[in-house]
């Protein structure tokens, strides 16, 4: 975490989430993605669109018995639009892996947008910014190596709650949101 400024506000919630989550489901899968817009893409001035993806997905994952939390954080920095880090959370108990998530997510943000979204979801899956990065990683809080596993996802997370791109010049929409803590 040394490499940038966080927000402690929202890495502190992320962390709340996560170990809610785990105290729910003794095993959670994690998997994050990013979400741009293309370059052609009318100016964004509002949540209004994430928060119909993230409806959507939710929904979806709803439907399938997969309890789904999230998180997302929208930054912006001299591009024109705006992009959000998302990271899902589901009950490892019904899943076993992570790959047909990155195709629902695609379907339902060109849904939500309305266009074709070739090239503005991505995986997360490489170490562009932390060693040894995974995605997709199952927290098995009965395994030896849950620790370990916990401490990934922390690192990886915290990425969500640098301040480096958060807008704050009085706008009025959020940078940050996520499922409330509900049994």
């Amino acid at each position: 975490m040394s490499q940038y400024d966080y927000e402690y506000l929202i890495f502190q919630k992320i962390i709340d989430l996560l170990n809610f989550y785990l105290n729910k489901h003794s095993k959670c899968l994690v998997v994050r993605f990013d979400l741009t817009f293309p370059l052609s893409y009318a100016s964004v001035m509002s949540n209004e669109l994430i928060s119909s993806f993230i409806q959507k997905l939710i929904q979806k994952y709803k439907r399938k018995n997969l309890d789904p939390y999230y998180i997302w954080v929208r930054e912006q920095n001299t591009s024109h639009h705006p992009h959000y880090h998302c990271a899902l959370l589901l009950n490892g108990h019904k899943v076993e892996s992570f790959s047909f998530i990155f195709h629902d997510v695609k379907s339902l943000w060109a849904s939500t947008l309305g266009v074709d979204v070739a090239g503005q979801v991505h995986h997360c899956n490489d170490e562009k910014y932390y060693k040894n990065y995974a995605n997709g990683i199952m927290i098995e809080t009965y395994q030896n190596e849950a620790q370990v596993k916990y401490e990934a996802v922390i690192r990886q997370l915290s990425y969500l709650a640098k301040m480096r791109d958060k807008r704050d010049y009085g706008d009025p929409w959020r940078n940050f949101g996520m499922s409330g803590l509900r049994c």
